[in-house]
Parts: C-alpha cells; structure tokens; sequence
C-alpha cells in the first residue's frame, strides 16, 4: 500500500508540469531569464527637462508652455524672478514667504494666475496687486497669519474672478464690508473652506456677490438657511457642516437657489432625505461620507418629480446596516450614474435592495456598488441580484462590483450575461479564486476591466479561452495587480503578454508579483527581479506537450484504479474481521440500527469539498447542531491527529447514524472527496443504506465523476437553493431523512 501512495503522489508530482508548473533552476546554458517585474521608465532624464519641463531660472523655477512652477524651495527664494514670455500662472507655494512687498510682482506683471498657498504670509502690501492688470485667479491658502483687513488688497483687485482663501483661519466675527464693499467684486468662484463662519446664519449673506456661481463654504460650521432668492449659485460645497437634516430649498413653490447644478454635502449625519425639494437645475448630488440616513429612505426619494434634472448621485461610505432601499428609491428616468457603497462592509445586499430598488431607472448607465456584503451561501444569490439589475440591465455601461467581502465564487460571474452593452467592468477586492472560461467573450463592448486584488493564483492562456482572442483585441485598460499569483506557466504567459502590451496595463504596471519558487516554497519573487524558468518548464509549449500529458494521465488513472482497488479489497477484509471478532453479522446490525439499539457519537458524516467549507460553518453546522442539537462529524474538527486519513473516515464514518455528501463543482474537483464517495458508497452498501445527498451547485455532466453520478441516478437527493422559502423545505426534508 505505501508503494502505491508513492506511486500516486509521484504521478500527481509529475501530473502538476502538465497542469502547467514551473521548474525553477540556476542560470545555465539551457535556460532563459524572464523579469517578473521589469523596472520601467518615463522617459525622464536627470536633468531639468522632466516631461517637457525645463529650469528657467537657476535650478529653482521649472517653465514648461505658459506655467511656471518656483514652488517647495524652502525660504531659498522669497521674490518672484524674470521669467520668460509667455508665463501666464505661477506656483509660488511652500517658499516661506512672510511680506509681498510693493515690488513682489514687478517682473510678471501680465500674469493671469498665481499661487501663494502654503507660506507665511503676515502682511500684504496694499499697492502690490495693483499692478497685476490681468490678474484673474489666485490662490492664496494655508497661511495662518493672515485675516480678512491683511487680505484687503486682494479683495480690491476688480479683475479677480476666481479666489481661494481657504484654511487661513481668517478669525471672527467677518467684518460686514467683505459682503457690501463697493462695488461689488465680480467674483464667480470663492472658496472659503476650512475658516470659521459659524456667526453666520444665512447663505443669502453672498448675495450681494451678483456674478457668484461657484460656492465653497465646507469645514465653515456655518448653517444652511437661505432667506432670499440666490440667483447665480450653480456649484456649492458644503462639506462636513453638522447638518442633521436635508437643507430646504423652497419659499413655497420657489426655489431659493434656481441655477443650482451641483450640491455637495458629504460629510454630515443627515438621517434622512426630505420629500419637499425645490432643486429644478441640480445635476450632481453628492450625500457621500458618514450621512447615515437610518430612518430609510422611502419610494421616489430621489424621483423625477423631486429632482427633474438629475444626472449623478453619489450614497457612498454609508454608516448604517439598517438602510433600506425600497422599490422606486431611484424613479428617475434622467439618473445616468448612480454610486452605492457602505462603511467598512456593512450594508447587507438582502436588507438593503428591493428587487425593484432601480425601478424607473430607464437611462442608468453607470451603477457602482461597494463594500457590500451576503448573507447568503457564503456569496452572492445570483437570482436576486439579476432581478435588482432587470430594470437597468439594457442601459447599463459601466458597472462596479469592487471591494465586497461576500466572496464572488466563479459561478456568480453569469449575471454577466445579462449585461451585454458592458463597457467598464470592476471586480476588484472580491476574492475571485478563478476565471471561468469565456466569461468575458459575450461581453462585445467592453474595454476597460479591473480584477486587481482578488484571489487569482493564474491566467491561462488564450488558447484555453480566459481571454479570447477577439477579447484581448477589444481590452483597451486591464488591471489585473495585486493577485497572489503562483510562478507557473500560466503567471509566465500573463508576463508575455504584459511585455507585449505595455499600453493595455499602464496604470498598474508595477503590481505583479508571484509566490513559490522550488528552493523557497513561500517566498515571493518582488518587482524588478528576474524570474529563472528553464526552457523545458512548460511542456505545453513543446512539440511532445500533449502527448507527454496524455501518457501521465494514462499512468494517473491507472495509479488510481489500482490504489481504489486495493482500498477497497483492505476494507473488506478489515470488515470481515470485525464480524468475526465482534461477532455481529449485517443482519443483525441492520436489525440493531433499525430497533435503535445501536448507540453512534455522530448523527451525520459530512463529506464536502474545502471550497464549500463556509456554506457547512454557517448554515449546515448553524441549522442543525446550532438550532436542532445534532451532532455533526466535520473532518475539519473531529477527525484524530495521527492517524492515517482512510483510517479517520472509516471510523468516523463507523461512528455515523447517517452519511451526507455535498455535492458541487468543488466536490467534482476534489481527489479526496472522490476517494471518501468511495468508501462511504461502500459503507453504505455494507449497512443497506443509501447515502444522503446535498445538491449545493450545479455540476456540468461533464465534470461529474463516475461515482457522483451513480449516486445521483441511484438515490433521491435534496436540492439546495438560494431563496429562502425554498431552504425552509430543504431543513424539513433533510430533518425527515435523519429521523427527526
């Protein structure tokens, strides 16, 4: 018997180089060298010119077109140099600067733009900006020393259009001639983030700003209250305020801020949303971050009716687990983007979505849903997020499915089929072990797809139908980093072809790595070394490759055959001595069993596959050791240390009232499994049982074994299922064929 253990494991050994293993050996004449990671370049050079720019004065101001960049150098320039025509916007940040003096501007005086954000400004020259003629924006952020009498000079510049006076703690009360100076500025962007204007109680405070149409006003703790009509407001960032409602928009039937097309209110404890709107014009809105919206929303919150002109909204890092969408949340026939994600995985996608959630939805083309969890057979029910999808699943473009932590299994990949007009796809941070074959082919349109940081050990190769031909010819952007690959033929083939299509993985061109060299089981080839493989490692690449697979299979299955053989005939003479010595024939025992005479540790043997460990953990063991009080026997956790593994199942399963064997497309895959469907077949035929089924995944015929399907033409089999009223009738069936 060890003979033939080593036999096996021999074969399986050799088996592993047709599955595509990779030997790794020392540098010699037979081998080539691949660089896993190979360290590229921008094309930039240790000079000035980095990506077109060049020094223009000394080594601390860089020019490139009509920019200049004299930023970050640490007090060792504190006046603005003669630069060349025609410089338009200067970055004059992070440089120490205390005083602009009357002459600070003398040699840009045709400047368009500048920035003095990050110094240490405490005074400003009142006639320095007036020989800025051109001057239409300015940023003049993060200086502590400044207030709103230092910044008086900027205030009078009558070109301005575009100013940043954000973080400057500017102090309060604000003075009442920033709002009623004379005349009035024409500015149309201001941003006052980060300063305190808590003692101001009404946004209409900026009215008299006639040409205002962009407002920043977030980390101000200001309130949002609105008095009067303010006509020209399009854009207003009101982050991370304290409001604990949604602000009012209406005086009756008016709305206060007509032109409004983007509002931005992340950040708050907004708890609900309101069903009285006067927002005709908004496009974006954006209820992002920390807003926790626990009282629900309700049908239509977000409808056509409420929000005529809406184009994108924004729910993302939501707080509560009790969130519900209920159907018609999103009636809007105008929503085009549409982004959903909780705060450190807590939404539930069951709790959360009606399956007519996106009902009315009639334009979605983007739909990006994160950190979402199941809780339903340890992945994602596939029946209920195909009907959340029905409603969109002809308009939808671009979808995102990134960072969930239910665990997509290969098999959810089919909602795919029903979203043929795919453009972008993103799956990334969800654990997939695998790519089934053709999984993309279908999708026509697609270009752009992320599967960064999953579980993937490999990619196989065109020929093999991951990635098809026509599908590599459609990809455009593909992001494939951050994967716990394995240094085998197929990680060899994913390298070639990023060699050979730098442009389709340009963004993640770094992230590639692989684990498992023959010296260093674990350890993990970084970026920027070589990767040694001889020049025989991948037999499917030689002219023999298939006929070289072909004979080690052969030997394989017959290896199997003789080892089943011999278990089997060990079995039965390990059976036949415990009748003799225990003297109790079959009949009696049958008899013993069926008068319940016979007293087992167990209740049920269960027979699965390590990829269906978490349906066994979370409902099998739950339901009925948790809820029934039935004694499982779970290898994982009652078979001995020390023993031989037949051993542990032979006894174990002596041990056993009933068999249950989980059958799914891991249980086809499973070596073990087959040999324990073995033994418990025998087993069961010994005690004239018949063994107890789990119909957990559909197995394509193909991919069943010869034992699985005999056992499922032979005994009637419990078929389990994703919707709930379907698994009260699978506990009560499974109950019943256990006696309960």
């Amino acid at each position: 018997m060890c003979s033939l253990y080593i036999l096996l494991v021999g074969l399986l050994a050799l088996h592993s180089v047709c599955m595509r293993d990779i030997s790794y050996l020392y540098a010699d004449a037979n081998t080539i060298v691949v660089a896993v990671g190979e360290r590229e370049t921008d094309g930039a050079t240790v000079s000035g010119s980095q990506g077109g720019w060049t020094f223009c004065y000394e080594n601390l101001c860089r020019c490139k077109d009509d920019l200049a960049d004299c930023s970050e150098n640490g007090g060792n320039l504190t006046f603005i140099p003669k630069l060349p025509d025609p410089i338009a916007f200067v970055n004059f940040s992070f440089n120490r600067v205390e005083r602009i003096p009357d002459n600070f501007f003398d040699n840009v005086t045709s400047v368009t733009g500048f920035d003095l954000s990050n110094n240490s400004l405490v005074h400003i020259s009142p006639v320095a900006f007036s020989k800025l003629q051109n001057l239409r924006r300015l940023l003049i952020t993060n200086n502590s020393g400044l207030s709103y009498a230092t910044l008086d000079p900027v205030f009078a510049v009558r070109t301005l259009v575009d100013l940043d006076i954000s973080f400057n703690d500017l102090g309060v009360p604000v003075p009442d001639n920033f709002f009623l100076r004379q005349p009035p500025p024409v500015w149309q962007a201001l941003s006052l983030r980060g300063n305190d204007l808590s003692p101001l109680a009404d946004l209409a405070v900026f009215r008299h700003f006639k040409q205002l149409q962009k407002l920043d006003l977030s980390h101000t703790g200001m309130k949002f209250k609105i008095s009067s009509v303010m006509e020209s407001i399009e854009t207003l960032s009101f982050q991370h305020n304290g409001l604990n409602k949604f602000p009012e928009t209406c005086n009756g039937t008016q709305s206060l801020i007509p032109q409004l097309s983007y509002l931005d209110l992340r950040s708050h404890s907004i708890d609900t949303v309101s069903n009285v709107v006067c927002l005709p014009s908004l496009r974006v809105l954006d209820l992002s971050e920390g807003n926790s919206f626990s009282f629900n929303f309700v049908s239509n919150a977000f409808s056509s009716r409420l929000y005529p002109n809406l184009k994108e909204l924004y729910l993302d890092s939501m707080r509560e687990t009790t969130l519900s969408l209920p159907a018609h949340t999103f009636n809007n026939s105008g929503l085009e983007m549409l982004s959903i994600s909780f705060a450190q995985n807590k939404g539930i996608l069951y709790r959360t979505f009606d399956p007519d959630t996106f009902a009315g939805c009639t334009n979605l083309q983007s739909l990006f849903l994160s950190r979402i969890y199941s809780d339903q057979l340890g992945g994602v029910d596939v029946e209920q997020l195909k009907q959340i999808l029905q409603p969109v699943k002809d308009t939808l473009q671009k979808f995102s499915l990134s960072k969930n932590d239910f665990g997509i299994d290969d098999t959810d990949l089919e909602i795919l089929t029903d979203l043929p007009h795919l453009t972008y796809l993103d799956l990334s941070g969800n654990y997939l072990r695998e790519i089934p074959y053709g999984c993309f082919d279908n999708l026509l349109n697609l270009t752009e797809l992320d599967l960064s940081s999953n579980a993937l050990e490999g990619i196989d190769a065109p020929n093999e139908h991951t990635f098809n031909e026509a599908t590599q010819n459609r990809l455009q952007h593909l992001d494939l980093s951050d994967n716990p690959y394995k240094c085998t033929c197929s990680y060899r083939w994913l390298y070639l072809w990023r060699q050979a299509n730098p442009g389709l993985f340009s963004s993640n061109s770094n992230n590639y790595t692989c684990k498992g060299l023959s010296g260093d089981r674990d350890g993990i080839i970084p970026e920027h070394t070589n990767l040694i493989l001889s020049a025989q490692a991948c037999l499917f690449e030689s002219e023999n490759g298939y006929f070289n697979c072909f004979v080690i299979t052969l030997l394989m299955f017959l290896a199997v055959f003789l080892t089943l053989y011999f278990v089997r005939k060990r079995l039965r003479v390990r059976i036949a001595m415990r009748r003799a010595l225990g003297g109790h024939d079959r009949n009696q025992q049958q008899q013993q069993r069926r008068g319940g005479n016979v007293r087992y540790q167990y209740d049920l043997f269960v027979s699965y596959a390590e990829g269906d460990a978490r349906w066994v953990r979370q409902f099998l063991m739950a339901e009925l050791e948790g809820r029934k009080g039935l004694k499982l026997c779970i290898h994982q956790r009652d078979f001995h240390p020390g023993r031989h593994v037949l051993d542990n199942i032979e006894n174990c399963v002596s041990l056993s009232r009933q068999v249950l064997m989980v059958f799914s497309p891991h249980f086809a895959r499973s070596e073990w499994c087959q040999f324990e469907l073995t033994l418990c077949q025998r087993h069961a035929m010994d005690r004239g049982d018949c063994l107890l089924v789990a119909y957990l995944r559909h197995v394509e015929e193909r991919d069943m074994t010869a034992g699985m399907m005999a056992i499922l033409r032979t005994c009637t089999y419990l078929q389990w299922s994703q919707m709930r009223r379907d698994q009260a009738y699978f506990w009560d069936h499974l109950l019943l064929a256990l006696g309960q």
